[in-house]
């Protein structure tokens, strides 16, 4: 039987991860700072790891439009860390969460510029085609078109 992760399961996974987080904050008395500012870093380390899955699943895939979906699924799953993070920067305004708020905007950044990538045709400059002549996606490397020799001057 093979099994193999989708990009639902990035989603299955920061759920447990976002719940446990809201238990553990709402268990800490509302007088300290440290353990916001504990909980705000375990948290950005667990959003890491998610990442670490995206990035795996996303080097063994060849579809290019299954890649760009990994990464739409990471943009998600990095909204509801912010929103989390965000949350705790507003109610606990000295926690110093604010940093690994930041951190994670930037990797959420870095997941849709990810996406857009895969998701979008490759730019080919005036008078560049790829190897086989076509202006599609290809593995295959691009060579710029040569003028004929009736053209040279």
């Amino acid at each position: 039987m093979n099994q193999t992760l989708v990009e639902s399961d990035l989603l299955v996974l920061s759920n447990g991860t976002l719940a446990a987080f809201d238990q553990r904050v709402a268990a800490i008395p509302r007088d300290l700072s440290a353990p916001f500012h504990e909980e705000a870093r375990q948290l950005e380390a667990e959003l890491l790891t998610v990442y670490r899955v995206a990035v795996l699943c996303t080097k063994t895939e060849d579809d290019l439009d299954r890649v760009a979906q990994w990464w739409g699924a990471m943009v998600r799953v990095c909204d509801e860390f912010a929103g989390r993070l965000s949350k705790l920067v507003r109610e606990y305004p000295h926690c110093g969460a604010e940093q690994y708020y930041d951190r994670v905007l930037e990797l959420r950044s870095k997941c849709e510029r990810l996406q857009k990538m895969h998701s979008e045709p490759p730019f080919l400059p005036n008078g560049w085609r790829s190897w086989q002549g076509s202006t599609t996606a290809s593995p295959t490397p691009l060579i710029p078109l040569r003028q004929s020799a009736t053209r040279r001057k």
